[in-house]
Order: structure tokens, then C-alpha cells, then sequence
């Protein structure tokens, strides 16, 4: 007598336990068949977060270094740069970093608001930190992350440096 494979698949000896054990865990089974795709989509997600991180973090030292250094020795920093810059930075990929760009662009508007060419064309670029100062305060973006050393009215100190 021939013997198909199917045949011969059903009345294989590790089949008769598993024909036991599939009807009573059956639903158990289909959960876990279920879930292998939701997992591999979990970690999908996590290592794209991971990765949308990193360079998220890269572009914004980035742009600071943009911001604060000059491309080449030889050559000053070009105004409309830096103003962009900091108008880039106000961007909402951004968010994540709101405090710290504050904290940072505060310490440069100190800084080059006593350097003696501030009243001229240095005005302009202290003009976009101004406006991205009053952006963070009208969005209330700086309370929202809960830093301690930031207020929604920390430009009450940054009037006094006018």
C-alpha cells in the first residue's frame, strides 16, 4: 500500500502528541503567532526613534557649531548664517533641546552684545535671538520640560541687557 506524505505526516509518531496539545492550546498558539509581527514592529519603531535621536543630535551641534565657529580661520562668520541658524533652531524637530538652545543663545547675546560692531550689523542677529526668545515664551515651550533654571519670564533678565 502506498503511503502519501500527508498520510504518512499524520501518523508520524510526534504528531499524536501535538494533536493532543494543539486543541487545548490552540488560542495560546494564535496569540503568539500574533504577537511575532507586533514585537518585530515594536523594535522597528525603537531603533528608528534611536536612529531619528541620533541624528537629530548630530544636526544640532550642527548648527551651534555653525553658530559660534568660523568655516575656515581666514574668514569671518557670515551674519545671515548665524541668523538662520538661529531661526533654524527654533524649528520643532528642535523641541527637545529648547532649554539649552535658550541657555546657550542667551549666553551669546551677553557675550557679543558688548563687542563694539553689536550696533550695527551685530544688532540684526541679536534682533533673531530676541525673536526666538519671544517664540519660546509665547509657545511656553520652556515649561513644558520642567528645567528649573528656565522661567517663562526669564526675558525680564534679558531686558536688562538692551
Amino acid at each position: 500500500m502506498l503511503r502519501t506524505p500527508a498520510a504518512v505526516f499524520f501518523t508520524h509518531a510526534w504528531f499524536s502528541p501535538l494533536s493532543k496539545w494543539l486543541p487545548d492550546n490552540g488560542t495560546a498558539l494564535g496569540v503568539v503567532i500574533a504577537a511575532i509581527p507586533i514585537m518585530w514592529v515594536v523594535q522597528h519603531v525603537r531603533v528608528r526613534r534611536a536612529e531619528d535621536r541620533r541624528i537629530l543630535f548630530k544636526t544640532f551641534h550642527s548648527l551651534i557649531k555653525h553658530l559660534v565657529e568660523q568655516e575656515h580661520p581666514n574668514q569671518a562668520i557670515r551674519l545671515d548664517r548665524q541668523m538662520a541658524v538661529v531661526f533654524g533652531l527654533r524649528a520643532r524637530p528642535f523641541k527637545r533641546y529648547y532649554p539649552v538652545t535658550l541657555r546657550i543663545l542667551e549666553g551669546l547675546r551677553n557675550d557679543w552684545s558688548d563687542l563694539p560692531d553689536s550696533k550695527a550689523n551685530g544688532k540684526r542677529l541679536l534682533d533673531e535671538i530676541e525673536a526666538c526668545d519671544r517664540r519660546f515664551e509665547e509657545k511656553d515651550l520652556i515649561n513644558r520640560w520642567n528645567d528649573p533654571g528656565l522661567t517663562s519670564r526669564h526675558s525680564v533678565s534679558l531686558a536688562r541687557l538692551k
